[in-house]
């Protein structure tokens, strides 16, 4: 059985885990962060590694997909991309990054 290719576009991604507040303080998300996060979350697509996928989100993050109800959870989320990744990888990203 042929597997479907995705095409994944990011352009900032904001993930709980790094948006995480320290002693009540919100966290500074600078543009290293952010970077740092688009590889985590690139890599893991590429590797279709859904454990590595869900450990970039909160337990407590709700992942919207378009057209689908909410997935509610790091251990739901998990879960429905393991099953994503059975069907489907990741061929190519276009990311987009800001020039000061």
């Amino acid at each position: 059985m042929k597997r479907p290719t995705v095409a994944v576009f990011i352009s900032a991604l904001i993930l709980g885990l790094l948006t995480q507040s320290t002693a009540g303080q919100a966290a500074t998300i600078t543009p290293p962060i952010l970077d740092a996060g688009n590889a985590a979350y690139i890599a893991a697509m590429r590797r279709a590694d859904a454990a590595a996928f869900a450990a970039l989100f909160d337990e407590k993050a709700i992942e919207q997909g378009t057209g689908s109800p909410p997935v509610v959870g790091r251990d739901a989320i998990r879960k429905q991309y393991a099953a994503f990744f059975k069907v489907a990888r990741l061929t190519s990203v276009v990311s987009q990054k800001s020039v000061d």
